[in-house]
C-alpha cells in the first residue's frame, strides 16, 4: 500500500514544462534553460509541479526566486494516533451539541403542553 501513495505524489511533484507539459530529463536538469521539446524558456516560466501551480506546497517557484534552489517537496502526513483522537473529540462535542438540543427541544415541547 505504501508504494502507490508514493506513486501517486511523485506524480503530483515532478515538475514538468508549463507550456507543453513535457516532463523529460531536460526539464528536470538544473542547466537547462529551455524546453526541448516546444523551446519555452526556463528563465521566464519556470518548470513546475501540479502541486507547486495548485499551492498545495509551502514553497513555490514564485516566491523562492530561482527554481534551481527548490528542495524536493515534504509531505506533511497525520499520524494516525493524531486523526484518531481528532475524530473522537469531534464525535464527543457533537454528541453533547446534540443532547443539549434534543434536551432543549423537549423541555420546549412539555411546556407547550
Amino acid at each position: 500500500m505504501v508504494w502507490r501513495i508514493e506513486a501517486r505524489t511523485s506524480a503530483l511533484h515532478g515538475r514538468r514544462c508549463v507550456a507543453c507539459g513535457f516532463d523529460g530529463p531536460s526539464v528536470h536538469h538544473p542547466s537547462a534553460e529551455h524546453c526541448e521539446r516546444c523551446g519555452c524558456d526556463f528563465l521566464e516560466r519556470p518548470p513546475r509541479s501540479y502541486a507547486e501551480m495548485e499551492g498545495l506546497l509551502e514553497g513555490t517557484a514564485d516566491d523562492a526566486g530561482d527554481w534551481r534552489d527548490l528542495q524536493p517537496p515534504r509531505l506533511h502526513v497525520l499520524r494516525p494516533p493524531q486523526r484518531i483522537l481528532g475524530r473522537w473529540i469531534s464525535f464527543a462535542v457533537l454528541t453533547v451539541a446534540g443532547a443539549l438540543l434534543g434536551a432543549l427541544m423537549l423541555a420546549v415541547l412539555v411546556r407547550r403542553a
